[in-house]
C-alpha cells in the first residue's frame, strides 16, 4: 500500500479531482466524449441493472408473491435475504478488488434469478421452502451488488453531474410496478433478471470512462480479500461513519413494515395501484433533489438546508400519522382490509404511500450529505470501503425490521420503533448538516480549495496505479 494511501483520510466522496463543487463554478464541457463512455451512460447501466435485479426483488416482495405468499413467509425469506448481505458487504471491497466493478456488477445481479424463480414455483407448486432458499441464494450475491453499485455511482460522475446520476440510477431502480400477479406472469420476471447480468456487462472499466472535463476516474481497491476487509471495517473508527450507518439504517427498515402492513390491510388491486403510484412519486421527488444539489451557482451549506429541511418534515409528518393510523386498525379494526370503495381509503393510503416513498428517496440524499461530509482529498479506494460499511448497516436495518415483523412483533411495536429510529435519524442527519456548513464556511468548497484537491487527486491515482 502506497504511503499516499495510508496516510489519506478517510472519505466517501471518491471524486477527489473536484468533490465539492465551489459555489460560483460553472463547468464546461471542455472534452468531447463517446456517449458510450460517459458517466451519465454508466449511471444508466447501474440503473438497469439494478432495475433489473434488485428493482424486480422488492417489486415482489413487496406485494407478497403477488398475494400467493403469507406475509409471514414473505418476511421470514427477506430478514434471510438480508441478513446474510452484512458479512457479504463487509467483504465487498476485497471482490471488488479482485473483479472489477464491471465484473463484480455481473456476479451482484446472479443471485435475484434464484429469486424470482423460487417466487414462481411458489405460486404455481406452493414449494414456500424453495423462497427461503432462494432468498439466501440473492444474498450471497447481493451483498457485493450494493457496495459495487453505489460505489459506481458516486465515483464515476463529474461533480457537477452526481446529483443527476444519483436521480437516474434511482429512478431506474424505483420504476417497478407490479401487483397481484398470475404464477405464469413470474416467468417474465424470471427472464427480466436474468437480463441484468448481461446489461451490468456494458459498464466501462474506471480508466475507460471519459468525462467531460477530461479528469480520470479514481481507482478502486487493488489489496488482498484480508486487507479490504480490515480495511473496511477500520472505517468504524470515524464518528461521521457510524453516524452514517445509522442514516443508512433507516430507509429499509421502515418499508418493512409498511409493505407489510399493506399486503394485510389493503386488497390486491389497491396493492397493484400502489405500484404504480409509488415510482412516480419517488421519480418526481428524486430528480426535484438532483436538480437542486447540481445548482453549482448555490452554496453548499444552503442546497443542503433546502433539502434537508422539507425532506425531513415530511417523513416526520408521515410516519406519526402512519403511527396513529397503525395504533387506531390495531385496537378497533385489526382485520380490516380495505378497498378503494372503502370508507375512509383516500387518509390511510395516502399515508402508506407518503410514509414509504419518502425513505427511499432520503437514501438517495444520503449519498449526497455522505460526500459532503468528509475531506475533499479522498480516493476511490477509500469510499469503496465505506460504501461496503453503509451498505451492510443498511442491510442489518432491513434484516432486523423483517425479522422482527416474521417473529410476530405487532405494527404498533414496529411502527413505534420505526418512529423512534427516524427521530433519531434526524438528529444524526442535523449533526452531519453542521459539519458540511462548518467546511463551506470554512472555504472547503471554494474554487481554490476544489483546484487543490484537483492536484491531490490526480497524484493518488497515478500512485494507485
Amino acid at each position: 500500500m502506497s504511503n499516499i494511501e495510508s496516510k489519506e483520510p478517510i472519505g466517501i466522496e471518491a471524486d477527489v479531482e473536484m468533490v465539492a463543487t465551489e459555489t460560483s463554478f460553472n463547468p464546461k464541457h471542455t472534452h468531447k466524449v463517446h456517449w458510450y463512455r460517459s458517466t451519465m451512460f454508466q449511471a444508466f447501466v447501474t440503473g438497469a441493472a439494478s432495475f433489473m435485479g434488485v428493482g424486480l426483488f422488492n417489486a415482489l416482495s413487496a406485494t407478497g408473491a403477488g398475494g400467493l405468499q403469507n406475509t409471514y413467509t414473505s418476511n421470514s425469506s427477506m430478514a434471510l435475504g438480508w441478513g446474510p448481505m452484512i458479512p457479504i458487504a463487509w467483504m465487498a471491497s476485497g471482490i471488488i478488488s479482485k473483479l472489477g466493478p464491471k465484473w463484480a456488477l455481473f456476479y451482484g445481479t446472479l443471485g435475484y434469478i434464484f429469486y424470482a424463480a423460487a417466487l414462481y414455483t411458489n405460486s404455481a407448486f406452493g414449494n414456500q421452502w424453495f423462497v427461503m432458499f432462494g432468498a439466501f441464494l440473492s444474498a450471497m450475491t447481493s451483498g457485493v451488488f450494493f457496495p459495487v453499485e453505489g460505489a459506481i455511482i458516486t465515483i464515476y460522475p463529474e461533480p457537477w453531474y452526481k446529483g443527476r446520476a444519483l436521480a437516474l440510477w434511482q429512478s431506474m431502480y424505483r420504476n417497478v410496478k407490479t401487483g397481484g400477479l398470475a404464477p405464469k406472469t413470474y416467468l417474465v420476471f424470471v427472464g427480466l433478471m436474468v437480463l441484468a447480468p448481461l446489461s451490468s456487462l456494458l459498464l466501462s472499466p474506471p480508466e475507460k470512462v471519459q468525462r467531460t472535463d477530461g479528469s480520470p476516474v479514481p481507482s478502486f481497491p487493488k489489496e488482498s480479500m484480508w486487507v479490504e476487509f480490515k480495511e473496511t471495517m477500520k472505517t468504524l473508527k470515524d464518528p461521521k461513519i457510524i453516524s452514517l450507518s445509522v442514516l443508512w439504517a433507516q430507509p429499509l427498515f421502515a418499508p418493512a413494515l409498511l409493505g407489510t402492513f399493506l399486503a394485510k390491510h389493503f386488497s390486491v388491486r389497491v396493492r397493484a395501484l400502489s405500484s404504480l403510484v409509488l415510482p412516480v412519486v419517488e421519480i418526481i421527488l428524486f430528480q426535484v433533489i438532483g436538480y437542486v444539489v447540481d445548482k453549482t451557482n448555490i452554496p453548499v451549506r444552503k442546497r443542503m438546508t433546502w433539502v434537508w429541511i422539507p425532506l425531513n418534515v415530511l417523513s416526520l409528518g408521515s410516519m406519526i400519522w402512519m403511527f396513529v393510523n397503525i395504533v387506531v386498525m390495531d385496537k378497533n379494526y385489526p382485520t380490516r382490509a380495505y378497498d378503494w370503495t372503502t370508507p375512509g381509503f383516500a387518509q390511510i393510503w395516502t399515508c402508506v404511500i407518503l410514509a414509504t416513498a419518502l425513505p427511499y428517496v432520503a437514501c438517495g440524499f444520503y449519498y449526497v450529505l455522505a460526500g459532503y461530509s468528509f475531506p475533499i482529498n479522498s480516493s476511490g479506494i477509500r469510499l469503496t470501503r465505506v460504501m461496503s460499511q453503509l451498505r451492510a448497516a443498511e442491510a442489518g436495518g432491513a434484516a432486523v425490521a423483517y425479522g422482527m415483523l416474521a417473529g410476530g412483533a405487532s405494527f404498533t411495536v414496529a411502527g413505534a420503533c420505526n418512529l423512534a429510529l427516524l427521530v433519531v435519524c434526524i438528529g444524526v442527519g442535523c449533526h452531519l448538516l453542521l459539519e458540511v456548513r462548518k467546511q463551506d464556511l470554512d472555504g472547503k468548497f471554494t474554487r481554490d480549495t476544489m483546484a487543490a484537491s484537483q492536484l491531490v487527486g490526480l497524484e493518488s491515482v497515478e500512485e494507485e496505479k
